[in-house]
C-alpha cells in the first residue's frame, strides 16, 4: 500500500469581479461596480486544492488455476472551486472576493476494483474429443465499486425569486442548511422516489449567500460486476505458426445493478432531489475471436 498527499497553492481560480452583495437590493436594478461593463473576468492565483489518498492492493500471480488482483483506493480531496471554474469567468463563486467560503470536499471516497481469473478443472488436461470440447474454459470477472459522486442542492431563481440571495446579480447560488439532522448519502431506491424536498431547505432571512457547504450531499455509489467464460480452441496454420480461435460467452452488468446518474440539483424543479437517468443495464453477448 501507499499513502499520497498534495496540497496546491496558487492555483488558477477565475470569477467575474463585477458583481457586490446587495447591488439589486435597493430598487431591483443592477448596478455593478463598473456599469459600462457586463462582466470583468479576473484570473487569479486564489485557487487551493488539498488531497490525501491511501492505495492498498493484493495479488495472487496465475498458480493452481486462478489469479486474482483487488485494489482499495481512497481518496480525500477539497478544493475552494468547482472543477470548471478554473478557467471560466462564468463560474459562480459564492463570494468573489472570499474564495474559503466554497472550500469544500471534492472527490470519490471509496473505489474498490478487483479481477480475478479462474480456469474451471473440469476435465482439464483431458486428451480428445472430450477435453478438448468441455475441457480449458476459463471464467473471468471484474468487480467495480465506488462512493458517489457529490452533490449540492442549487437555486437557480433571481433575487426576489427565490435565488440570488445575496442580491449581486449572479444566479446558482445555495440555500441555508436543513434545520435538525439530515443524511448525507442515501440508498439507490431513496434516490429513485426523492430524497429530499426542497421545503428542507430555508432561504436566507437577509441579503447574504446561504450558508449551505459546497458538494453537502453524495449522490448514489457505482457497482458493476462484469464476467466471462472463455475457451480457445488451438488452430494450426502452419509449421511455425500458431493460432488460436477464441469463444467468448460475456455479460457487462452481471446482476443488472441500477448504477444512479443525472441527479437533480435544481431546486426550482418538480423532480429535485430524484435521480433521472441510469448507467448501462446489463448486456449479454457471444463472441468468437481469432487470435494469431
Amino acid at each position: 500500500g501507499s499513502y499520497h498527499y498534495k496540497k496546491t497553492i496558487d492555483d488558477l481560480y477565475s470569477f467575474n469581479a463585477n458583481r457586490f452583495t446587495g447591488d439589486l437590493a435597493d430598487n431591483g436594478l443592477l448596478n455593478q461596480l463598473n456599469p459600462n461593463f457586463d462582466n470583468i473576468g479576473i484570473l487569479s492565483n486564489l485557487g487551493r486544492r488539498r488531497y490525501h489518498g491511501l492505495v492498498a492492493g493484493v495479488s495472487k500471480r496465475f498458480s493452481r488455476g486462478w489469479q486474482l488482483s483487488a485494489s482499495y483506493t481512497y481518496n480525500n480531496g477539497w478544493n475552494n472551486f468547482a472543477n470548471s471554474q478554473a478557467d471560466d469567468y462564468s463560474s459562480a463563486a459564492t463570494n468573489a472576493y472570499d474564495p474559503s467560503v466554497d472550500w469544500a470536499r471534492d472527490d470519490i471516497a471509496h473505489v474498490f476494483h478487483v479481477h480475478s481469473t479462474w480456469e474451471l478443472p473440469i476435465l482439464r488436461g483431458r486428451p480428445g474429443w472430450l477435453g478438448g470440447v468441455f475441457g480449458g474454459w476459463q471464467f473471468n470477472t471484474i468487480w467495480n465499486l465506488q462512493s458517489g459522486q457529490l452533490f449540492t442542492p442549487i437555486s437557480y431563481g433571481g433575487f426576489g425569486e427565490g435565488g440570488d440571495f445575496n442580491a449581486d446579480g449572479q444566479r446558482g447560488e445555495r440555500p441555508d442548511r436543513p434545520t435538525g439532522n439530515i443524511a448525507h448519502s442515501f440508498s439507490t431506491a431513496d434516490w429513485l422516489r426523492g430524497v429530499m424536498s426542497a421545503s428542507l431547505f430555508p432561504l436566507p432571512d437577509s441579503v447574504r449567500a446561504g450558508n449551505l457547504p459546497r458538494d453537502f450531499f453524495r449522490g448514489p455509489g457505482y457497482a458493476r460486476v462484469d464476467a466471462a467464460f472463455v475457451k480457445s480452441f488451438p488452430i494450426p496454420i502452419g509449421r511455425s505458426e500458431k493460432a488460436n480461435l477464441q469463444l467468448r460467452a460475456e455479460a457487462f452488468n452481471l446482476f443488472n445493478r441500477i448504477n444512479l446518474s443525472s441527479l437533480s440539483n435544481s431546486l426550482d424543479a418538480s423532480n429535485f432531489g430524484q435521480a433521472t437517468g441510469a448507467y448501462q443495464m446489463r448486456i449479454s453477448q457471444l463472441s468468437l475471436k481469432f487470435i494469431f
